[in-house]
């Protein structure tokens, strides 16, 4: 008796790739499978939207508030909470003051001319990274005495710049802040966070020998004379805006 042999089952062609990918002949189900119910879990969630810009979480955020009333509000409500937590938020900055005098003046004065030289570009580094940190701390969301606290300790820097030309640490750091006004930069961040009342509330300082706005002209005074902090003048002008003269020969 002959006995007739099955031919072999033939394979199971791939099935043709419509996304033009040819190289990939299947996806894992983890990455494909979708719940039941049409709803993704927090895990997925959380996995897509690490793979999203910034542009496209704000633009995705947007349109769910315009679309959904209560997204909208859970925005506004997450919001005020910031502004509550930082209006009763303090900072106080002067231990900054404190390390950029110290860096300055003392941190190197030991080492030979040369060798001074040598770090004084690492220590304007630091004080630039100082001054930009404190401008960051005082957003238009914190506290006003916060913001009023950074101009004040900004203010103690350009004083210790103008004053540090004892050593070549800060005489170099000097000539750095002849062209760069990152220090008047971030007064005038700070500035534009706050209302005309709110700076005309450090204008009305000057019958204070300790107030901000008699410190800051002075700090004007002495940076003029040494070609520093060329900006100021735009600083001095938020707090305490020129006056237009009407023009009299009209």
């Amino acid at each position: 008796m002959t006995v007739k042999m099955s031919s072999p089952r033939p394979t199971k062609r791939a099935r043709a790739n419509l996304t033009g990918d040819a190289h990939v002949t299947h996806l894992t189900e983890a990455s494909t499978a979708q719940p039941g119910n049409g709803t993704i879990n927090s895990e997925e969630v959380l996995r897509l939207v690490d793979q999203l810009s910034h542009d496209q979480l704000c633009d995705i955020v947007i349109k769910a508030a315009e679309a959904h009333s209560d997204v909208a509000t859970h925005i506004h409500n997450t919001i005020e909470e910031m502004r509550e937590k930082e209006r009763n938020r303090v900072i106080n900055f002067d231990s900054l003051s404190k390390s950029v005098w110290y860096s300055i003046n003392v941190a190197h004065r030991k080492l030979k001319g040369s060798r001074q030289y040598d770090v004084a570009g690492d220590v304007w580094y630091e004080v630039v990274d100082t001054i930009k940190s404190i401008a960051q701390q005082c957003g238009p969301l914190t506290s006003l005495q916060t913001r009023l606290n950074g101009l004040s300790v900004l203010r103690k820097i350009g004083k210790t710049i103008c004053l540090s030309d004892n050593d070549v640490v800060g005489h170099e750091v000097q000539k750095q802040f002849q062209s760069d006004h990152c220090l008047e930069e971030a007064m005038i961040e700070i500035l534009s966070t706050m209302s005309e009342d709110e700076r005309r509330t450090i204008r009305e300082e000057e019958s204070s020998e300790e107030g901000l706005w008699l410190k800051l002209l002075e700090l004007d005074d002495l940076a003029y004379d040494l070609c520093l902090f060329e900006r100021l003048n735009e600083v001095l002008d938020l707090i305490n805006p020129p006056r237009e003269c009407d023009d009299a020969f009209d």
